[in-house]
């Protein structure tokens, strides 16, 4: 099939920020939106969709591309530059003013007549896609293989502080898995358990019973497990592939700690230029990272289950103590 040349030009050199969920990337995705000449896309469901569907079957990567290409150029692009669809609800990370100017936005909302006026100010800004999903290691090697200089900033972060936010969060707490509109970690796998059970957890027969009756503070390091197992997959890949020239790997911590020199890195690596909004964001930093008081909470995890989180967290650069 042939596509409009916009399907192909506009997802030329984006722009995806991936980590395990509560290690930065929303507020790293504030910052890489307010680039210029950046549209930035706050999680993007298709992505979790995508990552589902590969992860539990063989699905062919050239469709997945079509449809990545064809969401991003229509959904995202095409009507961002046409001022549609764009969040402005203050109290969401999402917002478009975190990234945009007001009057930027009303430019394009009373300015911008058509799509083809849309597409011509695209062409001529060179847009470019950013977008964040967290937890979606399975698709990020067939983007970096399919989509021209497509590239990757995956966040880290202390998981015993990952831990501690997410279960503060309560999404994998019983009652929050019991909920049949239960919104944390979708799809999920259907196989008779009373509680939702995330699509990258590895399905095995013990898994449904340790599932169901388990505490929930191992429940919670178990995921967090699960998606460092495909996280450290995708890093085997990125090696063995000759692909690091299009990841860079960033720890939250040498944010908080060296805002001005991480968001420079950043912007070298993706070849981006502040904007006024971008100055903005890096203000705004707060490197008062939340504390949680883990000991405890990993007093109550299963040793097997916590032993394997202190190997995680060593392999991403870690210290064994909390």
């Amino acid at each position: 099939m042939l596509y409009p040349k916009y399907h192909y030009t506009s997802i030329k050199n984006s722009v995806m920020i991936s980590g395990i969920g509560r290690s930065g990337t929303t507020l790293l995705g504030k910052i890489v939106g307010s680039y210029e000449k950046f549209e930035y896309v706050f999680e993007p469901s298709i992505i979790f969709l995508l990552n589902a569907l590969l992860l539990q079957s063989d699905l062919d990567k050239n469709i997945v591309v079509q449809i990545f290409r064809t969401y991003f150029a229509e959904d995202k692009m095409l009507n961002y530059h046409l001022g549609r669809g764009y969040n402005i609800r203050p109290s969401d990370d999402s917002c478009i003013f975190n990234m945009k100017p007001y009057s930027d936005v009303m430019d394009r909302v009373m300015k911008v007549g058509n799509a083809k006026n849309a597409i011509n100010i695209m062409t001529q800004l060179n847009s470019r896609i950013a977008f964040k999903n967290p937890n979606v290691y399975t698709i990020i090697p067939v983007l970096l293989e399919k989509i021209p200089n497509f590239k990757v900033i995956d966040v880290t972060r202390n998981l015993f502080n990952v831990l501690g936010s997410v279960f503060n969060k309560k999404w994998f707490n019983k009652r929050n898995l019991q909920d049949q509109n239960c919104f944390t970690s979708w799809p999920y796998h259907d196989i008779g358990s009373n509680m939702h059970i995330p699509y990258y957890v590895d399905i095995k027969k013990e898994t449904l019973n340790f599932w169901n009756n388990t505490n929930d503070i191992t429940r919670n390091v178990f995921v967090i497990n699960e998606i460092c197992s495909l996280k450290n997959n995708f890093y085997k890949f990125v090696k063995n592939y000759s692909y690091k020239n299009q990841v860079f790997i960033l720890k939250y911590e040498d944010l908080l700690k060296n805002s001005d020199d991480k968001i420079k890195e950043i912007s070298d690596f993706l070849d981006a230029k502040y904007s006024e909004t971008t100055y903005q964001k890096i203000r705004e930093i707060d490197n008062n990272s939340r504390k949680y008081n883990i000991k405890t909470i990993l007093n109550n995890c299963e040793e097997k289950i916590k032993k394997e989180l202190f190997k995680n967290n060593e392999l991403l650069g870690y210290k064994k103590t909390f």
